[in-house]
């Protein structure tokens, strides 16, 4: 049996964090969500990676269809616009670096879109849209409020070092004129 602390109202043992018959005893913390359902998880993956392929390659109905995810019953709050790959590219990250413009278009479009996301290379939408040399997809991205023109890589390149890397000189003075850093 427990010793029980006379100034608490639980065994002493029960505190946060503490062993209980070879068990860690944590405390219920307000706020913290609910354990995710595994069946809902599964179907956001599904959902998530129908969407990244669909950004990758431009397949619209595709796309239209895995952005229904974001109203399912279930996966509301699981299932996001900004889900990653592997590689922590987003779903915009990819149509951008396909220059996938309608795509970009709907992506645009969901509330609670990251444009400012990077990848695990430090890369955002614009960066992977200048070493493509994108300028529609560019000027789609530029448009949106919120983004940083200066955002820096891991490397600390920014959007305009991609395109003078990649030998896109008529972007990188188009780049430098709307104010993005070298």
């Amino acid at each position: 049996m427990e010793p029980f602390n006379r100034k608490q109202s639980k065994p002493a043992a029960a505190a946060k964090g503490t062993q209980h018959w070879g068990m860690t005893v944590q405390e219920p913390r307000m706020g913290v969500p609910k354990p995710i359902d595994p069946e809902a998880e599964s179907r956001a993956a599904i959902f998530a990676s129908a969407l990244l392929n669909s950004a990758a390659t431009g397949e619209l109905d595709v796309l239209k269809n895995a952005m229904k995810g974001f109203k399912k019953p279930g996966l509301i709050g699981i299932f996001s616009v900004n889900a990653r790959d592997s590689h922590g590219m987003t779903a915009l990250m990819h149509a951008a670096k396909g220059g996938h413009t309608r795509a970009i278009d709907m992506l645009l479009s969901v509330q609670g879109i990251d444009v400012n996301a990077q990848d695990n290379n430090g890369m955002t939408a614009l960066m992977h849209a200048s070493a493509v040399g994108s300028r529609s997809t560019i000027d789609m991205l530029l448009a949106f409020e919120g983004i940083d023109v200066n955002a820096r890589d891991n490397e600390g390149d920014t959007a305009l070092a991609y395109a003078i890397k990649n030998e896109r000189p008529s972007l990188a003075r188009f780049l430098r004129a709307v104010g993005v850093d070298d």
